[in-house]
């Protein structure tokens, strides 16, 4: 069955000011010939743009009636949208199209300094006060570290803590992202163990890995043959 071809091209589209940034995309296609059910189809009336945040399941869709494109507008960052089209006469419709995707970038970061825009200007109201390397509140935690865990780098007491508990289990709170700065992102943890800081040969824990952060607490017992040593969180945002 002859489906309809689907092109995109896209466009970012950003406003004067930093904070204001607003995505659009320009969708485009090519007009089906057949129906649903392998007919010609004789009048083309309109268009059917279909998108989700799901490949396969559609939860939108934009009527065209004026050609073989439409632009979205005020998109959100670092989501991915499924598209699809169908061609329509009437009441007569075509196959749906090939499945595209699109994915937003991540929030802004002007500067290049692994921190987002939004999150700097919330913390130090500009761009230009903290970078890749800075430790704002001198907790020894630098400021990209404290972006990447979600804690606040204008106060030295919240840090990220790794505990354990009097019957020897190792214990975290996995802080989910959310906020300025970490739109549509997500936060995951690792744990890891050494049995020697001098060595620094840190090897994940099984089942302990790749743990997407929800503001849960996050229990690790430790087995008794496990030989003695250090453990460590690892946490970065996809």
């Amino acid at each position: 069955m002859l489906k309809t071809i689907f092109r995109m091209t896209f466009g970012i589209i950003f406003a004067a000011v930093w904070f204001c940034e607003a995505i659009s995309i320009t969708v485009e296609w090519e007009p089906a010939q057949t129906t649903v059910n392998g007919d010609p189809l004789e009048e083309i009336h309109y268009y059917k743009l279909f998108y989700g945040t799901t490949s396969g399941r559609y939860t939108d869709y934009i009527t065209v009636t004026n050609g073989t494109s439409v632009r979205l507008t005020d998109l959100e960052y670092n989501k991915t949208l499924y598209f699809c089209v169908r061609t329509c006469s009437g009441p007569v419709e075509s196959d749906y199209s090939e499945e595209l995707f699109w994915t937003a970038p991540v929030m802004p970061d002007s500067d290049f300094d692994g921190l987002s825009d939004d999150w700097e200007t919330f913390y130090f109201g500009s761009l230009h006060r903290a970078g890749s390397s800075t430790d704002s509140d001198g907790n020894g935690v630098i400021d990209l570290e404290e972006f990447i865990a979600g804690t606040d780098p204008m106060n030295p007491s919240d840090r990220p803590i790794l505990r354990i508990s009097p019957d020897g289990a190792v214990y975290f709170f996995a802080e989910k992202a959310g906020g300025s700065g970490y739109e549509n992102r997500t936060r995951k943890y690792r744990l890891l163990h050494s049995s020697s800081l001098a060595e620094g040969n840190w090897t994940p824990v099984p089942d302990m890995d790749d743990i997407q952060a929800e503001n849960q607490l996050v229990t690790c017992g430790v087995p008794m043959d496990r030989a003695p040593g250090y453990y460590r969180t690892e946490i970065y945002l996809d």
